[in-house]
């Protein structure tokens, strides 16, 4: 059954009542326009969306729906450059390649899959929508991302710490820091002798 709550404070009868949704009207006015003022990149990708056959919404919807279970849907925008993404701009630079999928993985154990996915990356002029994993990013590009709101604080680590995207790149877990990194030269100045 679906419900329609007008006022905020009737809240707790619609519980009661053992709805399976309840709609209401001015809370998803409200929660669209924010997204829209907070995230300019989802307009570009709704109107991709609108573009696309039904089919191909649903298929959307139901991967999406996988992904958050019964968490409210959140979405947010990285922008890859030096000040919003120090890691992975430095690792850029450096001539590293970074996929798009390191982003969906839980930054604790790389196998695991965090509860997020990339909706679409704008570099430049393009809009990529749903970009394969292994999609290199690169300097400049926007992304924007979808699933429950606790998958950012891991991808903010991934994006923000050289070490935790040097592990997800290759699987080994270094120590970071000046005196780990010190500690570690003389282990492989011993190790040469």
């Amino acid at each position: 059954t679906v419900a329609r709550q007008n006022l905020g404070p009737n809240k707790p009868v619609f519980r009661a009542a053992n709805v399976n949704m309840i709609m209401e009207p001015g809370r998803i006015i409200a929660d669209e326009i924010f997204v829209l003022i907070t995230t300019p990149l989802t307009i570009k990708f709704i109107t991709y969306m609108c573009e696309r056959e039904d089919s191909w919404a649903h298929e959307l919807l139901l991967r999406i729906s996988a992904i958050i279970v019964d968490q409210p849907l959140a979405l947010w925008a990285i922008n890859v450059n030096s000040e919003e993404t120090p890691a992975i701009h430095d690792y850029l630079l450096a001539k590293r390649p970074v996929r798009s999928g390191f982003l969906c993985k839980d930054p604790r154990n790389r196998e695991d899959d965090l509860p997020a996915m990339v909706l679409s990356i704008r570099r430049r002029d393009d809009l990529l929508v749903l970009p394969d994993p292994d999609t290199r990013l690169e300097e400049g590009d926007e992304i924007l991302m979808c699933g429950q709101h606790r998958a950012q604080f891991f991808i903010n680590w991934i994006t923000d710490n050289y070490n935790v995207l040097r592990y997800m790149h290759t699987g080994v877990e270094a120590p970071g820091g000046l005196v780990w990194g010190w500690l570690n030269s003389r282990k492989r100045m011993r190790r040469s002798r």
